[in-house]
C-alpha cells in the first residue's frame, strides 16, 4: 500500500528545536518508477534567516538550498521554516559556523549533499521573465475539475517547443492549503503539445494534492509519456509561503543550467 502524508507522523509545528526538519520520501510519488530515468534539483530561497553573533547581534540573510533531485529525501516545507526560526536567537560565531550548521541538518534530512548560498541584504535577486510562448490569454480545451493527463493533445512538429504558464496551483497535501506558482515546459521531439490542451492540463492541477516536488515531476512524467520527445525540462517556481519559496525542476538532460532567480510573484 502506498505510503499517505499522514503516516510520516509530521511534526506541523508541535516541536522547533533544531532536529525538527521532517524528511518526506520521494518514493511517496514515484510508485513504479523505481529507476530514474531522468535529473534535476529542488531549489529554496528562504528569505527570513537570521541568528545572533556573539555581541547578541542579529543577521540577516537570504539562503538560497538545491539538492539533487535523485536524492531519497526531501523536506517538509513547515518544518523547514521551523527549524530555521529556531535559530533565530541562536549564538554562532560567524556566517560560516552557521552554515556549517545548517548544512550538516539538511544533509541528515534529505540524505545527500545540499548547496547553500546566502545573499546579504544589499544583493538583490533579479526577477527572472519567463522565456518562451506564455498561456495563460488562450482559451483552454476544457475545464476540468480534477487532475486529467488525458486533457493533454499534441500534433506532429519535429521542433523546440517553449511554453511557460502563471496559473499553475495545487493543494498541499498535508494542510490541504493552495499552492500557487509558475511553470516553465521546453522540450525537443517529434511531437509537441497543442497549447489550449496543455493550459487545460495545467488548469486541471487547481484542486490537485501534491507536494510541490511531485506535481512538477508528474507535469514531467506526463508530457515526456505523451510525447516521447528527445529532450524536455519542466521547471517549476511556487511562490513562498511562511518565507520560502520551492523551486523543483526536472529534465532528460544530464547537463542542464539552473534557475536561481525568483520569478513574478515570489
Amino acid at each position: 500500500m502506498a505510503q499517505k502524508p499522514e503516516d510520516l507522523g509530521l511534526k506541523l509545528g508541535r516541536q522547533t528545536t533544531e532536529s525538527s526538519l521532517d524528511p518526506i520520501p520521494r518514493s511517496m510519488g514515484r510508485e513504479g518508477r523505481e529507476e530514474l530515468d531522468f535529473y534535476g534539483y529542488d531549489l529554496w530561497n528562504a528569505y527570513e534567516v537570521s541568528f545572533l553573533l556573539p555581541s547578541g547581534k542579529p543577521t540577516a540573510y537570504v539562503m538560497q538550498a538545491s539538492y539533487d533531485a535523485a536524492s531519497p529525501n526531501m523536506v517538509e516545507s513547515k518544518s523547514f521554516k521551523l527549524f530555521l526560526n529556531a535559530q533565530n536567537n541562536r549564538v554562532f560565531e560567524n556566517a560560516d559556523a552557521f552554515e556549517r550548521f545548517v548544512k550538516t541538518q539538511l544533509e541528515a534530512c534529505i540524505g545527500a549533499p545540499v548547496h547553500l548560498t546566502f545573499l546579504a541584504p544589499d544583493i538583490s535577486l533579479a526577477p527572472l521573465k519567463l522565456p518562451g510562448r506564455r498561456l495563460d490569454d488562450l482559451e483552454p480545451t476544457t475545464i476540468a475539475e480534477h487532475y486529467d493527463a488525458g486533457l493533454l493533445e499534441s500534433f506532429e512538429a519535429d521542433r523546440l517547443f517553449l511554453f511557460h504558464s502563471h496559473l499553475l496551483r495545487s493543494n498541499c497535501p498535508v494542510t490541504n492549503q493552495p499552492d500557487w506558482g509558475a511553470v516553465m515546459i521546453m522540450g525537443k521531439g517529434p511531437r509537441q503539445p497543442k497549447p489550449e490542451a496543455l493550459l487545460a492540463y495545467l488548469l486541471s492541477y487547481r484542486n490537485h494534492q501534491g507536494f510541490h516536488e511531485t506535481c512538477c515531476e508528474q507535469i514531467f512524467f506526463d508530457l515526456r509519456d505523451a510525447l516521447e520527445p528527445e529532450r524536455l525540462e519542466v521547471g517549476c517556481f511556487y511562490t513562498r509561503r511562511g518565507g520560502l519559496d520551492i523551486n523543483p525542476f526536472r529534465t532528460t538532460e544530464s547537463e542542464f543550467t539552473m534557475y536561481p532567480r525568483p520569478v513574478w510573484r515570489q
